[in-house]
């Protein structure tokens, strides 16, 4: 009895060494399998971010160009501005009557208005504002009654007109 109870032992002592050996080799390989998923996560988190970056500065990229675009495209916008306007106020008042020199400042002209009847209302306007600037600067200067009243009362009778007329 006494050799199967050291039997009985030796059997158990083996079965129990073996388990822990086999729950060592499990817990390596688990250890390893998490190593191993934690790698390829942070890989996969690193690929992501690198992606995200590198969208941003392409975006930002392209944002930036926008942004030079608009102002050489406004640049330009105001300079052609500038110089349809440069070149109707040095023009005699029958602007609209007379061709252009060069087909680039007339395509000019054609942007800006529809057609000779906005550039003639455009240039009687400037003059009705240069009239009255003057008028008034005449008024400043002699303040003596009836002729300030004139000088002030002409221009709002062309004003009238050209507010009925056009």
């Amino acid at each position: 009895m006494l050799t199967a109870l050291e039997l009985t032992r030796r059997e158990i002592a083996a079965s129990l060494a073996q388990n822990v050996s086999n729950s060592i080799a499990h817990l390596n390989a688990m250890s390893e399998l998490l190593a191993n998923q934690r790698a390829q996560d942070l890989k996969i988190i690193h690929d992501a971010n690198r992606f995200v970056l590198a969208v941003v500065i392409g975006l930002s990229g392209l944002l930036l160009l926008c942004i030079l675009l608009l102002t050489v495209s406004s640049i330009r916008a105001i300079h052609r501005l500038a110089s349809v306007f440069s070149t109707m106020f040095c023009l005699p008042s029958s602007f609209a009557a007379q061709p252009l020199a060069s087909s680039r400042a007339n395509s000019e002209q054609m942007l800006l208005f529809s057609g000779t009847e906005g550039q003639r209302q455009l240039g009687s306007a400037v003059l009705q504002l240069q009239s009255r600037i003057q008028a008034l600067e005449q008024a400043a200067l002699k303040p003596q009654g009836n002729e300030a009243k004139r000088a002030v009362s002409q221009p709002r009778e062309q004003t009238r007109a050209l507010g009925s007329g056009g």
